[in-house]
């Protein structure tokens, strides 16, 4: 799967607007008011990773880290989704005993 295409799967937004939302495209100036300015210290060899994740998705240092951020919320959140089913998957399951033992004693 293509960068931009699994990009556009973390928001759901297309395209420019993704890359807009991220600060990797500016139009018409709008993204520059959106963005906050920050100054980051990292190690050397994680500084060569990130210029690494930049070059190899065609877009700048902030656009990678805005990436990396997209990346691990969705990750997270299906990690929770993950959970949240198997929590209910129990739940049904305790209820459909339940209920199942029920009807056996009420034909009985």
């Amino acid at each position: 799967m293509s960068d931009k295409k699994e990009y556009e799967q973390i928001k759901g937004i297309p395209g420019k607007e993704l890359l807009k939302y991220a600060g990797i495209l500016s139009v018409d100036n709008e993204a520059e008011e959106d963005n906050c300015d920050v100054t980051l210290s990292i190690p050397e060899d994680l500084l060569e990773t990130l210029d690494k994740f930049a070059r190899d998705w065609n877009t700048s240092r902030s656009g990678a880290i805005a990436q990396m951020i997209l990346r691990t919320e969705k990750a997270n959140l299906e990690a929770e989704m993950a959970l949240g089913y198997k929590e209910m998957a129990e739940l049904n399951k305790n209820e459909a005993q339940y209920y199942f033992q029920s009807q056996i004693k009420k034909n009985k």
